[in-house]
């Protein structure tokens, strides 16, 4: 049994139509969705083109690729992810 279910198992019935009206009102799906925003946000990495450490706070974050497949690059500064995007476009122009 996962940790949500262990949960729920242990409520009471006020509790639990407390959680009732917060899912009806979008209210749940709207913090999931701010957790994972806060947690797909790289801790530190380094830029893929200059080679320096990015902090967690000092970042530019660029996503692509197909929809299924999605990636990331995370930069220090506006001239690196430039750079990346202007090479992954000549990359892609002589694929065709």
């Amino acid at each position: 049994m996962n940790r949500l279910a262990k949960i729920i198992h242990g409520l009471g019935e006020r509790e639990l139509d407390l959680i009732q009206k917060d899912l009806d009102a979008g209210n749940i799906e709207r913090l999931i969705a701010q957790r994972r925003k806060q947690l797909s946000i790289p801790r530190e990495s380094i830029c893929p083109v200059c080679g320096q450490e990015v902090g967690k706070n000092e970042h530019l974050l660029l996503e692509f690729g197909p929809q299924d497949l999605r990636q990331r690059a995370v930069f220090d500064a506006p001239d690196c992810l430039k750079y990346f995007v202007e090479e992954r476009l000549v990359k892609h122009e002589q694929k065709r």
